[in-house]
């Protein structure tokens, strides 16, 4: 059975850090809860750490494109970190690194 897809929030100065990992599949709505709960702080700098995600479906997707959307909306910006090769693939292939930028460590998206 794959491993469900655990979310892990952390601040480093003004970014906030969202691990993934795991698969995030078709199960969403408590992930879905999560991720609200880092919206409503307004945060300028969301990085996603996605070096232990394995799988991103389409639902997975479309939560991150939420993300980005009130991210944004607030005047911030969301950064992809340590994206794996597969979950690479599928967020290219439907343009959503046009959206967020990604970057090769949380390090380095935190700077930006």
């Amino acid at each position: 059975m794959p491993d469900e897809a655990t979310l892990t929030v952390t601040q480093s100065g003004e970014a906030t850090v969202a691990k993934i990992a795991g698969e995030l599949r078709l199960n969403i709505e408590a992930f879905e809860h999560q991720l609200d709960l880092v919206m409503l702080r307004h945060p300028k700098v969301v990085v996603l750490d996605l070096a232990d995600l394995s799988f991103l479906s389409s639902l997975g997707m479309s939560l991150l494109v939420n993300l980005h959307r009130s991210v944004k909306r607030h005047g911030g910006q969301v950064r992809l970190a340590a994206v794996q090769p597969r979950v690479d693939a599928g967020l290219r292939y439907t343009h959503l690194t046009e959206l967020m930028p990604s970057f090769p460590t949380v390090e380095a998206a935190i700077a930006g």
